[in-house]
């Protein structure tokens, strides 16, 4: 039998690299001309905006890791001839890298007849539409994610004076085991299950080295598939100016509205990306007006697929199988995976901030799910099990009811929960293979266990849903 959290994993694409609005160029000093030096003798960087998409291609080949010996079995000489061997076959192994690389862009540029491309024809790479931009406010501090926040509430703090997850999933978790921190005292006096709300100009902690506050910077990022290159892989458009992250996100609701009207594949409706300039004025520290030109991201969908004119599928880069798929990554926003340590910096230099280090991108753009979404994923967790003919626990009801008790806080929203999920309110009246798929998604295996974070704002997102939903009904 195959292993059940790998099935329904569902599609996934790799990674070809990032497309971001600027590049790193060195620092000139005014009086040498010559670039400024650290205190590690490497160049100063600093990233500049440029009017067209820069594309950075990711690792082709993967790290070079050589064979590995004993190497206290060997003589000084042979452990001096095997370092010199592994030397010139990591040089070789990074230049065939390069080359692929190189090579990528170089047919990118051709496709489109210029390296300086301010128009991308794209696709969404899922059949679903919200799984492909994923947008919070952010914070890092040394590359790694501090906090995250949604602009009502804090989603994810961490204390880095003592190593602390102070709030996961939107609840405040622990208190710090130092209530003096940044950190530590936004929550000292809340309690543990409540909501940290977000303010306007938040710290959340202290840099060590500059003393400098730290706060929230936007962050979006937008999954594409380039179908000229005829390559079933993603690039990810990175961002941080609001009025990107808003074109964006109408053009991907938009789409999302288009598929679910017409039961159309979101990823073969057709998107365009393009560089778009924009004066803006700003007054400086002796309050004089100036003004410059900022090429700020626009998000279109193609006008004949918003007039549902496009319904074949053979024009469009994907297999049947993607378009029959679902897209789910299960791991966590705050765990380190791929990372890219310079995209933020990029990103909050252009807006005109000061840039904060920053730990590449979140592995997951799909969790929480959408409350439709969800419903159709805990309904396809009950349907495996019926399939498969799942032993349930005979207690498995009531570790049910005591996790959602934990989530909900009263029985009436639980109720009203898995009646919107599975039309009947009671644990006690669902099958055993549904109370086994809510406990698969709670991740909940025995009393006591704390629900997955995504679980609980997928929760909450969906009695809020659930109650507009009868909101709407009581209108009409």
């Amino acid at each position: 039998m195959p292993i059940f959290g790998i099935t329904q994993r569902g599609l996934r694409f790799p990674r070809l690299g990032t497309i971001r609005k600027g590049q790193q160029e060195p620092v000139i000093d005014r009086e040498t001309g010559k670039p400024r030096l650290n205190n590690r003798n490497e160049a100063i960087m600093r990233p500049v905006e440029m009017p067209w998409f820069v594309f950075n291609t990711d690792t082709m080949l993967g790290e070079y890791i050589p064979e590995g010996v004993d190497e206290r079995a060997m003589t000084k000489k042979e452990l001096m001839e095997w370092k010199k061997k592994t030397a010139v076959e990591k040089q070789e192994h990074e230049e065939r890298d390069y080359k692929l690389r190189y090579e990528l862009l170089e047919e990118i540029y051709r496709v489109y007849g210029t390296n300086q491309i301010t128009q991308l024809n794209v696709f969404l790479p899922y059949p679903e539409a919200e799984p492909a931009f994923n947008f919070w406010l952010e914070a890092y501090a040394n590359n790694q994610l501090i906090a995250r926040s949604d602009e009502v509430k804090i989603t994810f703090l961490f204390d880095t004076s003592t190593s602390e997850v102070l709030v996961r999933g939107g609840l405040i978790v622990r208190h710090s085991g130092n209530p003096r921190s940044v950190a530590g005292s936004l929550v000292e006096d809340l309690p543990i299950g409540g909501v940290l709300p977000y303010e306007k100009d938040m710290v959340v902690a202290q840099a060590k080295s500059s003393g400098d506050k730290i706060g929230f910077k936007a962050s979006g990022r937008l999954n594409i598939v380039i179908p000229e290159l005829k390559r079933l892989a993603t690039w990810m458009v990175i961002t941080g100016a609001w009025s990107d992250i808003a074109s964006i996100y109408s053009a991907v609701d938009i789409i999302g509205q288009i598929s679910r009207v017409t039961g159309r594949p979101a990823n073969t409706i057709p998107l365009i990306l393009r560089r778009v300039p924009r004066q803006q004025k700003y007054e400086d520290e002796n309050g004089k007006t100036h003004s410059s030109t900022k090429h700020y991201i626009e998000a279109q969908v193609v006008s004949d697929a918003v007039k549902g004119l496009l319904t074949a599928y053979e024009n469009t880069p994907f297999m049947l199988q993607a378009m029959n798929s679902t897209h789910d990554e299960r791991e966590s926003f705050d765990e380190a995976g791929e990372v890219d340590v310079n995209w933020n910096i990029e990103i909050a230099e252009m807006e005109g901030e000061p840039p904060i280090q920053q730990n590449g991108e979140p592995p997951s753009e799909l969790r929480p799910y959408q409350p439709e979404a969800l419903k159709t994923k805990i309904n396809d967790y009950a349907d495996y099990h019926i399939k498969n003919q799942t032993k349930v626990n005979e207690k498995a009801g009531q570790v049910l009811a005591s996790s959602l008790n934990t989530i909900f806080g009263n029985e009436t929203d639980r109720y009203v929960f898995t009646a919107w999920i599975f039309g009947e309110g009671s644990t006690k009246s669902l099958k055993g293979s549904q109370i086994q798929a809510l406990l698969d998604w709670l991740e909940v295996a025995h009393f006591g266990a704390m629900p997955a974070e995504n679980a609980i704002i997928e929760a909450k997102m969906a009695l809020t849903h659930i109650n507009k939903l009868h909101g709407q009904q009581e209108l009409l």
